[in-house]
C-alpha cells in the first residue's frame, strides 16, 4: 500500500493562526490524498488543524526550543523510511525551520527528498530590532549561504521574493504563489456609514501596525475616521499604550482571536497593510476579493505583485506615518480611485488560483 503513495512531511515548528497555517492547509486539503500521505510535523501545540477538511496524522513534539526536537523529528523520518513509500519529501517553512532540516535529514539516504520555502522576502534579515535580534539575523544568513543549496529545491511565494533570495544565495528558486483564500471572501461588503479602515496581521514588529495607528491620529484630526486592528502578538501591550497616550481609545480597536475576519472585511471600507517586510501577504488578496480598496506600504515583496507593479495613489512610504495619513486622506477625498483600481485587479487573480497551487506542488512532489 505504502509504495504507491508519496509520504510528505510538512515540518512547521510554530503553528500559529496565520499566512503560513492558512498556504499549507490549502495544500494539505487539495492533494490528492490517494496519491500522498501527508503529515504534519510542529512543537508543543499546533492550530492547523483548525483549518483542514481532511484527517491527517499531527506530530505534536514536545521540546522547549526547536533545536532540541532535532533527534525526535529524525525519529519520525527513520521510522517513515521503512514503511517502503514511494517517495518521501521531507517539507520544511520558513528560514530558521529550513535551516534545522538540513541538520534533522543529514545522511539520511537519497530517497528522502528536502524541500523548503521562504515566506517572507531576504530584507527580512537585513531589518533589525536591536542587538541581540542583528545577531541572531546575521547568524541565520551565514547558516542560509551553508545549507540551502544542500536542499533539492528551494521556493518562493513571490517572484520577487525569488529573485531576491535567488541572486543572494547564487540559487535557482522556484515560485508558487499562495492561493487566494476562501469563497466567502468573495462576498460584497455590507454598508457602513461611518469611514472603517481594517488591519489584519500579527501584532509583532515586522507589521507595524504602530506606523497605522500614529496615522490615524492626524487623519482624525481632519477626518471622522476608525480603526479595527485584527491579530494576535507581542505587541500587544505596545500597540495598546500607544492608543491610550494619543486618546485613541474611542477611535481604534485591538481585537484578538479572531480566525474567520471576513465579517470585518465587509464593515470596513479600507485595508490598509503597514508591513516592514512581506513574502506574499494574503490579507491584501482577501481585501480586494471583498471588493476592498487597500493601501499599502512599499515593502518588499509581495505587495508589489499583487497591486500590479505599485501603479496608483495606494502605496505609502514604509514606517512613515505623515505619508500613509496622506494617502488614507486622499482615498477619503475620492474614493473611486481607489476602488476602480480594486475591481481591475481583482480580474487578474487568475494567477492566484487554489488549482494553480496545488498543481505546481503535485508537479514539484512527483518529479523531486
Amino acid at each position: 500500500m505504502n509504495k504507491s503513495k508519496i509520504n510528505v512531511l510538512i515540518f512547521h515548528p510554530y503553528s500559529k493562526i496565520g499566512g503560513a497555517d492558512l498556504s499549507l492547509s490549502k495544500l494539505i486539503n487539495n492533494l490528492s490524498h490517494k496519491k500522498y500521505k501527508i503529515e504534519f510535523i510542529c512543537l508543543n501545540s499546533q492550530k492547523i488543524k483548525k483549518y483542514l477538511k481532511k484527517d491527517i496524522k499531527i506530530h505534536i513534539i514536545k521540546s522547549p526550543k526547536t533545536i532540541f526536537a532535532i533527534f525526535k523529528v529524525r525519529k519520525i523520518i527513520q521510522n517513515n523510511l521503512k514503511k517502503e513509500y514511494k517517495k518521501i519529501v521531507f517539507f520544511s517553512n520558513q528560514n530558521f525551520a529550513n535551516i534545522l532540516s538540513y541538520l534533522i535529514t543529514y545522511n539520511l539516504g537519497t530517497e528522502l527528498k528536502t524541500v523548503a520555502i521562504e515566506r517572507n522576502h531576504i530584507s527580512e534579515l537585513f531589518t533589525y530590532f536591536g542587538i541581540k535580534d542583528f545577531f541572531n539575523k546575521l547568524i541565520i544568513k551565514n547558516l542560509m549561504k551553508l545549507t540551502y543549496n544542500k536542499f533539492d529545491q528551494i521556493i518562493g511565494n513571490s517572484k520577487e521574493l525569488s529573485k531576491d533570495l535567488g541572486n543572494y544565495l547564487n540559487l535557482k528558486i522556484y515560485t508558487v504563489y499562495n492561493s487566494v483564500l476562501n469563497n466567502h471572501y468573495k462576498k460584497s461588503r455590507e454598508k457602513n456609514n461611518k469611514k472603517t479602515i481594517i488591519n489584519v496581521g500579527r501584532l509583532e514588529k515586522q507589521k507595524d501596525q504602530a506606523t497605522l495607528i500614529k496615522a490615524i491620529n492626524l487623519v482624525n484630526k481632519k477626518l471622522d475616521v476608525n480603526l479595527i486592528i485584527i491579530g494576535n502578538g507581542s505587541q500587544y501591550q505596545k500597540l495598546n499604550q500607544l492608543i491610550r497616550h494619543l486618546h485613541l481609545e474611542k477611535k481604534v480597536k485591538i481585537i484578538t482571536n479572531i480566525t474567520e475576519p471576513a465579517t470585518f472585511y465587509k464593515k470596513s471600507d479600507l485595508f490598509v497593510l503597514t508591513s516592514l517586510y512581506e513574502g506574499f501577504p494574503n490579507v491584501i488578496a482577501e481585501s480586494i476579493c471583498m471588493n476592498l480598496p487597500v493601501i499599502s506600504s512599499n515593502c518588499k515583496s509581495g505587495p508589489k505583485e499583487i497591486l500590479m507593479n505599485f501603479r496608483g495613489p495606494d502605496i505609502f512610504t514604509k514606517g512613515d506615518h505623515k505619508n500613509l495619513s496622506k494617502k488614507i486622506l486622499d482615498h477619503y477625498k475620492n474614493p473611486s480611485i481607489l476602488n476602480k483600481k480594486c475591481a481591475k485587479i481583482r480580474k487578474t487573480f487568475y494567477r492566484f488560483e487554489l488549482k494553480n497551487l496545488v498543481n505546481k506542488y503535485d508537479s514539484l512532489f512527483s518529479n523531486l
